[in-house]
């Protein structure tokens, strides 16, 4: 996968806006770990020119509604003193929240499911790439998939209503 290099500005000011993001919820990342996800930014910026993954793709607010909104479940989990082992990302897109979340927990084991194969693709390739061993890409809609496995948390962003979304998403839940 071929990360397009930003400029240094552009680069530095994700980095700046996704730490004082995260902060706000008491968390911090590692150098390696902000590199991974700046690749991965940059990866979705580049395949978002040859189509559709996101309509979000400026440093700063990418770095902020994408990254940082990601890592929520993170300190919410924290706060709730919630052990989180396995995580279902439904219509996870460009990777989010899977790809952050994975790149922060590398001991969740997460299942990024996805029903548009170019998004499939996608994130197949990015998980490769930043060597993501602890993420596993489905090609599937939510309605028609499974086999019985329950996971500890099942996420969803901007996939649906929230009152359609909750009980297809609850059978998932262990």
């Amino acid at each position: 996968m071929n990360f397009a290099p930003e400029t240094p500005s552009e680069l530095a000011s994700f980095e700046k806006a996704f730490r004082s993001a995260i902060a706000v919820g008491g968390l911090e990342c590692s150098a390696e770990q902000i590199a991974a996800m700046r690749g991965h930014f940059e990866a979705m910026v580049e395949a978002n020119s040859r189509f559709n993954l996101t309509r979000i793709v400026d440093p700063v607010e990418a770095a902020v509604k994408h990254y940082a909104d990601s890592l929520a479940l993170v300190a919410w989990a924290r706060d709730q003193s919630i052990a989180i082992k396995t995580l279902l990302d439904v219509g996870t897109g460009a990777g989010f929240p899977a790809i952050p979340l994975a790149i922060v927990r590398p001991e969740w084991r997460i299942t990024a499911l996805e029903a548009t194969e170019k998004k499939v693709k996608f994130v197949e390739e990015a998980v490769g790439a930043l060597g993501l061993e602890n993420v596993t890409v489905c090609h599937g809609h939510l309605t028609h998939w499974g086999d019985g496995t329950r996971f500890d948390v099942v996420t969803f962003r901007a996939v649906g209503l929230l009152r359609k979304m909750l009980p297809m998403a609850a059978k998932f839940v262990r």
